[in-house]
């Protein structure tokens, strides 16, 4: 991954978060567990990042929500719960 992938990714998580009121960690998750953030975000970041922040914000939880990761179910995720979710995921990679 670029590194402007990743600097794009910290922008919409962060720009998501202060929009809905919600953790960076529970935001980040969500994104991650439905997809958009590797078969979205990352495939499209040649267009998606010359849009503005605020049609992003539109944009991805509009994504989040036709994927089955509405915005309501964030709240039901601690940031506990995503840590060990990160973790069993880069276990499985690495064991892979």
């Amino acid at each position: 991954m670029r590194t402007e992938h990743l600097d794009f990714i910290t922008f919409c998580v962060g720009s998501l978060s202060d929009s809905l009121g919600k953790s960076a960690s529970q935001v980040y998750g969500a994104l991650r567990s439905s997809g958009v953030l590797n078969d979205y975000i990352v495939p499209c970041y040649d267009v998606l990042h010359t849009f503005s922040k605020d049609y992003l914000v539109e944009e991805l939880t509009e994504v989040l929500r036709e994927r089955g990761e509405g915005v309501a179910d964030m709240h039901c995720r601690s940031d506990e719960y995503l840590a060990d979710e990160l973790m069993m995921e880069y276990q499985e990679k690495a064991s892979n």
